[in-house]
């Protein structure tokens, strides 16, 4: 099966478009261009630095999730482009776990102080500036754990993004009936799938969705 064959397996499933249209718009993004490659495990890419950022669905991906299932990856997907391309974070923090998550993001994200002043610079920076200690070893750490935050930070904002986070928590938890069938660890540049599960189940969204959001 040949890429143009492949991605027009989306023509099949207009609300996956339309959806990421919508989202993508939402958040005054260019359009973003979708594409499908073939592969037997269920992942998701994205270009962020693309023009225009792309987003990349593996046929078991969507073989293994519903449409709306489908829109949560990939609004979790665009979490991580709006983090980098609008340098800001879309979500709020009014619980514990949740201003717990922002501040170590935050601090994953913010660039270094000034040698001069001490001071740090304010916002989110669109490149890492620094990533550990001077070793190798310790560049890698930091950039894992950085990482990993940003991981917990998208899953939050993708389900503020499509406003829907049932559709995010569901498409993580057949992800992890996945893994759990077929031996899988997580990478180490993400979290565990089941304590993902677990923030956004006690994340409060209750000031974040719309009351007529289009989620289905």
């Amino acid at each position: 099966m040949n890429p143009e064959t492949i991605d027009s397996a989306l023509s099949s499933r207009p609300f996956i478009t339309r959806r990421t249209r919508e989202m993508a718009a939402s958040l005054q993004l260019p359009p973003i261009k979708l594409h499908i490659f073939a592969s037997a495990d269920p992942e998701a890419l994205t270009d962020s630095w693309a023009t225009p950022p792309s987003i990349s669905l593996s046929t078991e991906l969507l073989a293994m999730l519903t449409d709306r299932e489908v829109v949560g990856v990939i609004a979790h997907e665009l979490g991580h482009i709006s983090m980098k391309s609008q340098e800001r974070f879309l979500m709020a923090a009014p619980t514990a776990a949740g201003a717990a998550i922002g501040l170590a993001a935050s601090s994953a994200f913010a660039p270094p102080a000034d040698p001069t002043t001490g001071k740090r610079p304010g916002g989110i920076t669109r490149r890492i500036m620094f990533f550990g200690g001077g070793s190798t070893l310790g560049k890698l750490i930091g950039y894992n754990s950085m990482q990993r935050q940003t991981e917990y930070v998208a899953d939050i904002n993708g389900a503020i993004i499509c406003q829907d986070p049932q559709a995010v928590i569901s498409a993580l938890e057949r992800i992890q009936r996945w893994e759990e069938a077929n031996g899988i660890t997580n990478a180490s540049s993400h979290p565990d799938t089941k304590d993902r599960i677990e923030t956004l189940k006690r994340y409060d969204f209750s000031e974040a969705l719309k009351p007529n959001a289009t989620s289905r």
